[in-house]
């Protein structure tokens, strides 16, 4: 049986992204030994390796890493710690391991045995590297799940900025939204992640707010999404979740590099609005009620999301990622 070591950076400032996609892979890899390594500065997930019995370890330096690569006859290395260094992927193939690197536009990208982006669209001159959603993952209790039915008249909106929003926009959200009229009839669902710790901030505004607006915490994010007529998100991988079930979407970016994931285009759903700390309340406003308002908007872009199968990602990555 081949051993595959996952390493994953999970804390505050970056989110969980990172963490969903390792552990949502790992549960779709049969027949493999799996092991997740994190550094120090991880302080997310530790809850979610436990409950699907994912067996990990915390290492200080560097040198522990390759100490345990080397004790342990590990086949492959999956890095999803963002841009890697040319010395760290050469140290690892040294061991005879196939290293691969996911969301990855460091030196050390060009010196991996594959490099998997499936944020960036677009062609890429390397034959090792993948871009584009055709590598999204999508999680395995998504699989069977069908598109949504399109409803001329928008019910249910949803605002979700990820397992910890640190641009706080979520709040930002909420306060632009909370007296546009056309929202009156329809019911808002601010779906926080665990590792959001401004619940009476966020509780606050609510109560403050005009508009029906419910707070979860958690949950089975697939039962949210199947109710959801329109979303407010960040431009993350939860992109591909909404664009699977095709619920159109305003985009707001969490930070620079978020911005650079090119999937988030109107011919793909999407009505992006840049980075989320320089776009004003009232754009907000006026990207909403242009969608409640405009079904014929909506519906060209739940047209574009309904073309999309994303369904076969996690094979390809798989194959990759094993080398067959």
């Amino acid at each position: 049986m081949k051993r595959v070591l996952f390493r994953y950076d999970a804390y505050e400032e970056l989110g969980m992204g990172h963490a969903f996609r390792c552990i949502e892979l790992i549960k779709q890899l049969k027949n493999v030994e799996c092991i997740v390594a994190l550094s120090k500065k991880t302080t997310l997930s530790f809850e979610q390796l436990i409950k699907n019995n994912i067996p990990f370890f915390i290492f200080d330096q560097c040198v522990e890493l390759y100490d345990y690569v080397r004790g342990n006859s590990v086949d492959v290395v999956v890095n999803d710690i963002l841009d890697t260094e040319k010395e760290y992927i050469l140290k690892l193939q040294e061991m005879n391991c196939r290293v691969i690197n996911l969301e990855d536009n460091g030196e050390g990208s060009r010196y991996a045995d594959a490099v998997i982006n499936e944020l960036y669209e677009g062609e890429t001159a390397l034959e090792h590297v993948y871009n584009g959603k055709d590598y999204y993952c999508l999680p395995e209790n998504m699989q069977e799940v069908s598109k949504n039915e399109y409803r001329e008249s928008a019910e249910n909106i949803i605002i979700l900025f990820g397992n910890t929003d640190p641009a706080h926009l979520t709040e930002k959200s909420i306060t632009a939204i909370a007296d546009i009229g056309c929202l009156q009839k329809i019911k808002v669902t601010v779906v926080m992640g665990a590792g959001n710790e401004r619940m009476a901030a966020i509780n606050a505004l609510v109560d403050d707010s005009r508009q029906d607006i419910s707070v979860v915490k958690g949950g089975d994010i697939s039962t949210i999404l199947r109710l959801a007529d329109l979303a407010i998100c960040s431009q993350g991988r939860t992109m591909y979740e909404l664009a699977h079930h095709a619920v159109p979407s305003i985009i707001l970016a969490e930070n620079e590099r978020e911005t650079l994931h090119t999937f988030a285009q109107l011919k793909n759903g999407f009505l992006n609005l840049g980075l989320g700390s320089e776009v004003s309340g009232e754009c907000i406003a006026g990207a909403v009620t242009i969608l409640c308002e405009s079904s014929n908007v909506r519906k060209s872009l739940y047209d574009s999301m309904a073309d999309l199968h994303l369904e076969k990602g996690i094979d390809r990555v798989r194959k990759i990622i094993m080398g067959d």
